[in-house]
């Protein structure tokens, strides 16, 4: 199992940015499902509203506010960031790399490292991880992690499986190198044999689009949706979810040398209210420990965490630091997670673009 430790690396500042449309989810899917099940599917998952862009906006636009925002209040200087990394798996085009784009509009040096990391759930850990490396290893100074995801683009509004579920969301996390920083410990792991069970099978280079992705086709459940949307196996995920993530939660507490009386809080991505429930109860973490925001904002992909972050956690840390435990998992199949202490660290109100 590939543990990772790294020092002095540390989270200086963190915006998230939401597009300004929302709904309700009894108003998003009226047309199609009946209301009881509506309220039924938000009973037990937890979400009530989503955001969805419009359909000129992208990701990157998403992360680019949030990131001009945050650079503007940690007073970075542009040419004293060295690395940009944006991750997501809906980019602004197939060729050239997002990340690259994001370096030239947000002014950023040519000395600056751009990548792309194709990436959801799990996908905020990858990122803080690469990052971490990137100073520890001092290649870098300082580093822009930009996750998020705009998935109502591929998403079928007659699928009752995705469209109650996943919202629109960027966020922006700047990194800096600070010696003598407490160290952070890092645990990741990928199954792709898992990776059917969430897939949008269409619109790559093994099943380019033509038009028989394009047709739509009712499956067995009543959800309607074509090759070029998002499919998931709900079951086969949520049974994944609570199968690995209590066994990476207790490897990456043990490897760091904590208990989880040590924790402060453990920030989960926020897939399901009922699987996180369960995660916790089969991990023996206290429930007042895991703090939920699905209500708000529903499924953002890799997005999640940076928004639990800046909504629950913003207060708290204006008046002490804290030991959390990150964990994202999902789409890939792809899972990790993160020990650390997070102190002095600007957390910004969230944007509306």
């Amino acid at each position: 199992m590939p543990i990772s430790r790294v020092y002095n690396a540390t989270i200086k500042g963190i915006c998230c940015a939401l597009p300004k449309n929302n709904q309700h989810i009894e108003q998003l899917g009226s047309a199609y499902f009946e209301t009881e099940y509506i309220k039924k599917v938000s009973q037990i998952i937890g979400i009530k509203r989503l955001y969805h862009v419009t359909q000129h906006q992208t990701t990157s636009d998403l992360c680019y506010a949030a990131a001009e925002k945050l650079i503007s209040k940690l007073e970075w200087t542009r040419k004293s960031i060295d690395a940009i990394l944006f991750v997501s798996q809906t980019p602004d085009y197939i060729t050239p790399s997002t990340g690259c784009i994001l370096q030239n509009r947000l002014g950023l040096s040519k000395d600056c490292i751009a990548l792309d990391i194709n990436l959801g759930c799990s996908g905020y850990i990858y990122g803080i991880w690469l990052a971490s490396q990137f100073i520890y290893n001092k290649a870098c100074k300082r580093v822009l992690v930009l996750v998020g995801d705009t998935l109502s683009k591929l998403i079928s509004e007659k699928d009752k499986s995705t469209v109650l579920i996943f919202g629109d969301a960027g966020s922006a996390t700047a990194l800096e190198c600070i010696d003598g920083q407490n160290p952070s410990t890092f645990i990741l792991k990928s199954d792709g044999s898992g990776a059917n069970n969430l897939i949008v099978p269409a619109g790559g280079f093994r099943n380019p689009y033509d038009e028989k992705t394009k047709k739509m086709i009712e499956d067995d459940d009543g959800n309607t949706r074509s090759q070029e949307h998002i499919y998931m196996n709900g079951m086969e995920i949520l049974g994944f979810a609570v199968r690995e993530v209590p066994k990476i939660l207790k490897e990456v507490i043990k490897s760091h040398g904590w208990h989880i009386e040590n924790v402060d809080r453990f920030l989960l991505h926020q897939a399901n209210n009922y699987m996180l429930k369960f995660i916790a109860q089969k991990t023996k973490i206290p429930i007042e420990k895991i703090p939920l925001n699905l209500d708000k904002f529903g499924n953002t992909s890799g997005a999640t965490i940076p928004l639990l972050i800046c909504d629950k956690l913003k207060e708290d840390l204006k008046e002490r630091s804290m030991n959390v435990i990150m964990s994202g998992f999902g789409v890939g199949l792809s899972w990790g997670a993160a020990a650390m202490n997070l102190s002095n660290i600007h957390c910004l109100e969230i944007i509306y673009v």
